[in-house]
């Protein structure tokens, strides 16, 4: 992957289109947007404009009496109205329509993160590429006791590569990139545990670290110890 013509990518398409979300034909909205006093389009992203107050003008027009007291009733759910029921919801419905329109314009559900994924990995990349700065980290030659090879700066600077990284692996999360690898190394697994391989992938060498990747690991691990039985086939 080239991570700079992958940015400037999505940054043409930013320009162009931004991150405000329209009205989606099919789909449910909460939150508007105003404009010169006019409603117009839904802007999701704004924390200003949670839903609630279009959320009641379609689901809370009426009132029930509970323990003598008349209180707002919500007729989607059939019961008395929960703001924090009705916030998640809206952040659920409005997600369906975020996710649909930026797959259409940017071709990933998630722009913005990726975008910052990018930024993040070609900024890394270009510290790790330039080496250690010697203001920062001492260029000491000195071996350390029991570690072979390795001396206190090598010690240092693989600690700082290490650290830019991981980083980008935390940047990595959310992102459709993520997505992707999790989604090639399940089909990994499942191709080698269908083909019996003794060791169906070096799981060492997979770059992915999600949580989801490790409960993969555990799995494969089970199914190699209690899936070998005669007869037994995949």
């Amino acid at each position: 992957m080239d991570a700079k013509k992958e940015y400037e990518k999505l940054y043409q398409l930013k320009k162009q289109y931004g991150f405000t979300v329209p009205i989606m034909k099919g789909y449910e909205q909460y939150g508007l947007e105003y404009t010169d006093a006019k409603r117009g389009k839904l802007n999701i992203n704004n924390s200003l404009f949670n839903g609630i107050k279009d959320y009641k003008s379609q689901h809370v027009t009426t009132k029930k009496i509970v323990k003598g007291k008349y209180v707002p009733f919500d007729s989607r759910t059939n019961k008395v109205f929960d703001a924090k029921e009705a916030k998640k919801y809206i952040e659920s419905k409005n997600l369906e329509a975020q996710e649909a329109h930026f797959l259409e314009v940017y071709g990933t559900k998630t722009p913005e993160k990726d975008m910052q994924y990018l930024n993040k990995k070609i900024r890394n990349d270009a510290r790790i590429k330039a080496g250690s700065n010697p203001l920062k980290i001492t260029r000491d030659s000195t071996p350390i006791e029991g570690e072979p090879g390795q001396t206190v700066y090598s010690k240092k600077n693989q600690l700082r590569i290490n650290k830019l990284n991981n980083e980008v692996l935390k940047a990595k999360e959310g992102t459709s990139y993520e997505a992707k690898d999790n989604a090639q190394l399940e089909y990994k697994i499942n191709e080698s545990v269908k083909n019996q391989e003794e060791e169906p992938i070096n799981l060492k060498d997979v770059s992915a670290t999600s949580g989801y990747v490790d409960m993969r690991r555990k799995q494969l691990e089970i199914d190699k110890q209690f899936n070998t039985a005669d007869g037994v086939t995949y």
